[in-house]
């Protein structure tokens, strides 16, 4: 004698697919995989700073700064709480791609931007260039942290200072 079945094998394989479905769109809705940000961190050397503001107004006071400096933002995501310029020469103050005889003096700057406890939001910065002019090598390889006397720095420096005192004032 065979025990009862306790579930009916007519409306079984629905309950599945329902139940599937369910948990699919649940896991679906929880865990969205679209960013904005970048699939790399911040170099090592970046600068750290807390401001007393939600992430997306972080990253649209350094949009604002970025811009009064004559620089040019190239990707911003204040949902993400990244920021991205375009390259930019230092030396000419000129918004523009490599140069494959002085690298170093075109950086990018790169922002993130993280809630953190207490309402808080950790901004990190950093001044980039590509040590080299070989194209042949990925973007994120090439790149450096400008050392703290170069003049990316000292520029990335006086945005977040300018930030700040924008969102406090």
């Amino acid at each position: 004698m065979t025990e009862p079945t306790l579930i009916d094998t007519k409306t079984a394989p629905a309950i599945r697919v329902l139940t599937f479905a369910v948990l699919a769109s649940i896991l679906g809705n929880a865990c969205d995989p679209s960013t904005d940000r970048p699939d790399f961190g911040p170099l090592s050397g970046a600068i750290v700073d807390t401001m007393l503001t939600p992430p997306g107004t972080v990253i649209d006071a350094l949009a604002q700064t970025i811009d009064s400096v004559g620089m040019t933002v190239r990707h911003e995501s204040t949902r993400d709480g990244y920021l991205e310029t375009r390259s930019f020469d230092v030396r000419s103050g000129v918004n523009r791609g490599r140069d494959i005889y002085n690298p170093e003096r075109v950086i990018v700057l790169r922002f993130w931007a993280d809630l953190i406890p207490g309402q808080r939001t950790r901004v990190t910065g950093e001044a980039s260039y590509r040590t080299t002019s070989d194209p042949s090598l990925d973007n994120r390889l090439a790149e450096k942290m400008a050392a703290r006397d170069h003049e990316g720095y000292l520029l990335l420096v006086q945005i977040l200072r300018i930030t700040k005192s924008r969102i406090r004032g």
